[in-house]
């Protein structure tokens, strides 16, 4: 058997080495699987954020309905509003045509 130092030494760099390519290949194998982790650990924290975020929106239907319901309250609003605006035009000539009234039968009766 060929005991010769300079491949004895060899042998032996070589096993050192393909031990040690080893040991990286796992460090970076657990550094890929804890970043990957940290990875899914914000997605999923993120996931719950939205999640409780869709909750505090109100469907687009109901939100819908809402605005109908406040749209026709407006119109009742402004159709009030339109009419309690003719009747004080009604009262103001009202009011006008009988001080003019007044006026002219003041001004026949001191005559």
């Amino acid at each position: 058997m060929n005991t010769d130092p300079v491949t004895t030494q060899r042998f032996e760099d070589y096993v050192c080495y393909h031990r040690r390519e080893h040991e990286l290949l796992k460090s970076a194998q657990d550094a890929a699987k804890q970043a990957g982790d940290l990875r899914l650990e914000g997605l999923n924290h993120l996931r719950r954020e939205v999640e409780r975020d869709r909750q505090a929106f109100m469907p687009k239907a109901e939100a819908d309905l809402i605005n109908r319901n406040i749209e026709e309250r407006l119109r009742k609003v402004e159709n009030q509003s339109s009419s309690q605006k003719a009747v004080s035009v009604v009262w103001i000539i009202a009011v006008g045509i009988i001080f003019t009234i007044v006026q002219i039968g003041v001004a026949i009766f001191v005559k």
